[in-house]
């Protein structure tokens, strides 16, 4: 399917279920001025009450002595792959060849952690309990679920 068919679907869809409805900025920037208050202050480089008392109540809900909050899962990812690795004294990893570090992310953890990636399972299917199998020493795998680049497949519960 090309990006132009995928954008005419995405065009023509009239209920969003994740929140990333197409909407105009300046209704965005609307939103968030009505959600907040006069003395709210912003949160700079993840310090401020807003920021703060979010991570403490997450935190609290999890039973964990702290959280914190990152922007974006892509970010989440990478630093919690740098700390798996870190942890175990190796820079390798594995992943399924259509994770989206591999395919979009311009081999991000070679270049800012230094890790070395190595594929497994096979292109066009989900990862199985088998694929693990298989992998040798590696600190961490990668296992993004669902897999969107197969069309958002899952492995069945067994696996």
């Amino acid at each position: 399917m090309t990006e132009e068919e995928k954008k005419a679907i995405y065009g023509a869809c009239e209920k969003f279920v994740s929140g990333h409805e197409p909407r105009r900025m300046k209704d965005r920037l609307a939103d968030l001025v009505s959600a907040t208050s006069e003395s709210e202050a912003a949160d700079v480089y993840g310090r401020g009450a807003l920021i703060e008392n979010f991570e403490a109540e997450i935190a609290n809900l999890l039973g964990q002595p702290a959280a914190l909050f990152l922007p974006s899962g892509t970010m989440a990812q990478l630093i919690a792959l740098r700390v798996w690795c870190d942890g175990k004294r190796s820079r390798s990893f594995a992943m399924h060849e259509t994770s989206h570090l591999a395919l979009h992310e311009k081999d991000a953890y070679k270049h800012l952690y230094g890790l070395e990636g190595s594929f497994i399972g096979e292109a066009g299917r989900s990862l199985e309990a088998r694929d693990f199998a298989q992998i040798g020493s590696v600190a961490a795998a990668i296992v993004e679920l669902p897999h969107r680049e197969l069309g958002g497949v899952l492995p069945s519960w067994a696996d």
